[in-house]
Order: structure tokens, then C-alpha cells, then sequence
């Protein structure tokens, strides 16, 4: 029997559930048993998630860019980033990757729950609701852990993490503020609250402020949210919950006899790799060198990915493309140090020194510069400089390029102007990141 070892270290207990890796049925780990796998989760509280899109499924390819990606978006230095992703088809809004990092140091400390034993794996607890609910066979679904720290809300579509939103609120800080509120001790508070539940005002105030906060994101009313933690058993609340979202608010599907509120997170992870589904392995990558270091590479990548369209009968121009594109790289390298294309008019004097050195400009050229101009005219148009271009992908093909900025009103100037300085129309699809509106622009060059 191959057996799988997860665990859950919380604030309150650590939980630790064994599966037969092949069935992913719950066994009795036996004193003398030797797990073939120890899955470790990591609270999502520690982490940083991304949703990210690209034109291709390759893993070697999606790692190189997955990287840059995170250097320019990360909260902490990128050279004390550990990360990882899953690939998965895309959603709607054009996502095929999920990405989940932390800093070396939560990553040393989540280890340190782990005990005796020596993980062979650290996964974010958000991948173990994906898993549980697959073994259950839903594949569409909410999910929310209300646990004693911190509460996790999730969105799941077809099968894959889509949304992740977590606030550092729980059980702790209801009975805290019960206890404040009522005037009592805060053992009086928990008794209260186990007691009478969600029929006290503050702690139906205290989930209503949390689902405000949470800013869950629109599903079919045929969608359930499905509750675990310790804080989900809270009397009423799933009653409440189901009136309050319009759905069927029910208890995480698991299997006799774990508990589907102190349970979940443990099995889940015991469930990594097997029909479930995998996730991330944020201890495998600690490995990684850091992503400053791996620039070079990075870069290497995407010059294959930035001239990768170019067709048969225009072959002639490929080693020109490859050459602007090499120039085009280095210059970005210099002028904008963080990697970033930038606002890109940066680059603009490289293609004007290229074409006067060669007497004759080459098509790729010709759209670097015509885009670098029409940018600095829609920030003209727009009253605006707060738009960065994320992504410029060229070809004899056409131009596609993705960004994000400040506001729509830039955005539309920079259509108009792609539209104007190439003559063609431009295909643009927006949507929110953030606080910013990301863009993704296309048109076909002449």
C-alpha cells in the first residue's frame, strides 16, 4: 500500500490524515508505517497568489515567464521568493496558470509544523479544497474556511482554483470582540457564542462584515459554497449563509469518519498528487535559483516566443526579426533594469539608430517604433503616463501587446492611436487587476 502523510499545522492543532495514494481512501497510519509522501499545507495567509494568462502550455516556457512575472509583482524582494504554479485551461478572463509564492522565511517557518517527520512536500492549503471536492465529484463550487486566524474564500471553476481572498479575521477575533462588546470574559464569550451561535447580533454582524470584505465573485445560484474550520460549526451559520448568498451553504464533503470542520485541509493534502489533482510544491522550488538570477535566461526565452510567428514564405526576414529582437531585449535591459518593456518609447532612438545604420527599415522595427509613437500620443491624448506595457509580442504576422494602466480613458487613447499610426483596426478586451484595468491589444500589421 503506497500511503500519503498530510498535515495541517493550526493555530489550535495539527491534524494528520493518511490516504492509500492509489484509491484515495483514508487509512490508519500504523506507529511502524513509512509514508511515501508527507505533504506539509501552508496557510494561505502567508501567501501570494496570481492568476496569470499566456499564449502556450509548455512548462519549460510558462516557468521562464511565470518568473518574470513574479519578479515585477511580488510585495517582497524576488531573490527571497519561493514560488511555484499549476497550469490549467483557461478560465475566463484568459488565465492558464495559477501561481502561489512566499518568502523563504514563511517558508522555513511553515516547515517547522511538520514535527518529526520531513515533508517531501509544501502545497497552499486553497489546493486542498480543490482536491476534496474533486474526489467528492464537484467541480464548481465556493468554499470558505472560517478558521481561529484567518478566514479563506475561494473560488473553484471546473475543477481548477480560480479566485483566492483571505482575511486575517476569525474565531479568535469574534470571541475577542464578543467579549469587548458584552462586557465579559473571553472564555464567556466562547461559551456564548457555542451556545446561542449566529442568533446574537455581533455574530451575525461579524460574518456579515466578512462576506462584505470578501468580495466574492459572481457564480450561478446552482453554485454551493461549501464550509470547513473550526468557526464554520458555529450554530446557525450555514442556515444563515445559504439565506444570505442565495445558495446551498453545506459542510466540505468528506469521508467517514473525518470531521468536514477540522478535517478537510489535512485530507486534502493527503490527497495531493492522486485523483484529486496535484498543486503546488513550494518546498521542491526553494531550490530555484532566485529570479534576479535567472534574467538571462528569462530573456533568452522570450525572444524565441516574440519571433516564434513568423511564417514559411517570409523566412528570409527571420534572422532581421531575431536580430532586432536580441537589440530590442538589451536595450529594455538597460533602460528599464527591472526587466519591464516599460512605456517603451525608451526604445524608440534603438529602432531610429538600427534603420539609419542599415539604410532601410525592417518590419519589426517599424512596428516598434510605430507603437513606442502612439503611445506617447495616447499619454498625450489622455493627460496620462500611468499605463505600462506588460507584453509586446511581434510578428510579420501582426502586433499583440498587453498591458495595464490607471484608467480606461488611456487605454482608449492608445487604441486609437495603434489604430491611426498603422491604419488597421485593433481588437481590445479589458479587464480589472486590482486596483488597475489590464488590457490586450491585437491588430494586424501592415
Amino acid at each position: 500500500m503506497a500511503l500519503q502523510l498530510g498535515i495541517d499545522h493550526g493555530s489550535i492543532a495539527t491534524r494528520r490524515i493518511a490516504v492509500d495514494s492509489r484509491k484515495g481512501t483514508v487509512v490508519t497510519l500504523a506507529p511502524s508505517s513509512r509514508p511515501s509522501q508527507v505533504v506539509l499545507a501552508a496557510p494561505a495567509a502567508g501567501l501570494t497568489f496570481r492568476a496569470l494568462s499566456f499564449p502556450f502550455a509548455d512548462r519549460r516556457r510558462l516557468e521562464a515567464m511565470v518568473a518574470t512575472e513574479l519578479e515585477h509583482s511580488l510585495a517582497f524582494p524576488p531573490n527571497e521568493a519561493v514560488w511555484d504554479f499549476v497550469a490549467r485551461p483557461p478560465v475566463e478572463h484568459g488565465d492558464n496558470v495559477y501561481a502561489v509564492a512566499c518568502p523563504r522565511e514563511t517558508l522555513a517557518q511553515v516547515l517547522t509544523g511538520a514535527g518529526d517527520v520531513t515533508p517531501t512536500v509544501v502545497d497552499a492549503e486553497a489546493f486542498a479544497y480543490v482536491r476534496v471536492l474533486a474526489i467528492a465529484g464537484v467541480r464548481n463550487a465556493l468554499t470558505v474556511d472560517f478558521g481561529a486566524t484567518h478566514s479563506t474564500f475561494c473560488s473553484i471553476r471546473e475543477g481548477h482554483l480560480e479566485y483566492v481572498r483571505v482575511l486575517l479575521s476569525g474565531g479568535n477575533d469574534l470571541d475577542t470582540r464578543l467579549a469587548e462588546q458584552r462586557h465579559v470574559s473571553a472564555t464567556a464569550a466562547r461559551t456564548a457564542r457555542d451556545e446561542r451561535g449566529i442568533e446574537l447580533t455581533e455574530v451575525r454582524d461579524f460574518f456579515e462584515r466578512l462576506l462584505n470584505h470578501a468580495l466574492l465573485p459572481t457564480e450561478p445560484p446552482e453554485t454551493p459554497i461549501y464550509v470547513t474550520g473550526g468557526l464554520g460549526q458555529c450554530k446557525g451559520l450555514l442556515e444563515w449563509l445559504g439565506k444570505r448568498l442565495a445558495r446551498a451553504a453545506l459542510p466540505m464533503p468528506v469521508p467517514a469518519p473525518l470531521d468536514p470542520f477540522t478535517d478537510v485541509v489535512a485530507y486534502g493534502m493527503a490527497l495531493w498528487g492522486t485523483q484529486g489533482g496535484a498543486g503546488v510544491n513550494l518546498h521542491q522550488q526553494s531550490a530555484r535559483q532566485p529570479i534576479a538570477t535567472r534574467i538571462a535566461v528569462l530573456i533568452a526565452i522570450m525572444l524565441v516566443l516574440l519571433s516564434a510567428d513568423v511564417v514559411l514564405h517570409r523566412i528570409i526576414l527571420a534572422r532581421e526579426i531575431a536580430q532586432c529582437n536580441t537589440a530590442i531585449r538589451v536595450i529594455a535591459k538597460q533602460a528599464v533594469p527591472d526587466a519591464n518593456l516599460g512605456s517603451l518609447s525608451e526604445l524608440e532612438s534603438v529602432a531610429q539608430e538600427r534603420q539609419g545604420k542599415q539604410g532601410k527599415g525592417h518590419d519589426m522595427e517599424a512596428i516598434l517604433l510605430g507603437t513606442s509613437k502612439a503611445l506617447k500620443a495616447a499619454e498625450k491624448r489622455a493627460g496620462s503616463t500611468d499605463v505600462h506595457i506588460l507584453d509586446l509580442s511581434v510578428s510579420v504576422a501582426g502586433l499583440r501587446l498587453r498591458g495595464d494602466a490607471g484608467d480606461y480613458p488611456v487605454i482608449e487613447a492608445l487604441k486609437k492611436a495603434l489604430a491611426t499610426r498603422f491604419n488597421s483596426d485593433v481588437n481590445l478586451s479589458t479587464n480589472n487587476v486590482g486596483n488597475r484595468k489590464g488590457f490586450e491589444m491585437s491588430l494586424t500589421a501592415p
